[in-house]
């Protein structure tokens, strides 16, 4: 069974993360996996609302610059769902479908996200077929 963790602690491994100046010093001290905080590290909710985590070796536009092109990606990506899902939303279940037939294309969660679909809906759906 995976292990979940209380947002506060996400928040906190992040930082201390950027106090040790690594993830694997924050990881030895809190013993958990070095993915799981890089994967906050890289989470706005987690990290102080930033697309990408601080580099102290980047000037503050080449941040900027880093940070809008994160956006711009995930702004593509965004549109290139709604593209492909713009015939399908005549329904719930056709939305499903759509989901379901490019899962390996994008990922479950942000096509869900984009196309407002609740997980536990999407989910429940999948059982039944």
């Amino acid at each position: 069974m995976a292990r979940l963790f209380e947002e506060s602690f996400k928040i906190m491994a992040v930082e201390l993360s950027c106090l040790k100046g690594s993830v694997s010093a924050a990881t030895i001290v809190l013993g958990i996996d070095p993915d799981r905080v890089t994967n906050w590290r890289m989470d706005a909710r987690f990290n102080g609302g930033n697309l990408l985590p601080k580099n102290d070796k980047l000037s503050p536009e080449e941040q900027e610059l880093r940070e809008l092109k994160k956006r711009l990606k995930e702004a593509e990506l965004e549109n290139e769902i709604l593209k492909k899902a713009v015939a399908i939303f005549q329904g719930r279940l056709k939305v499903y479908w759509f989901i379901k037939e490019n899962m390996n294309q994008y990922a479950a969660d942000k096509m869900r996200s984009v196309l407002k679909v609740s997980s536990s809906g999407f989910y429940k759906w999948m059982k039944k077929r």
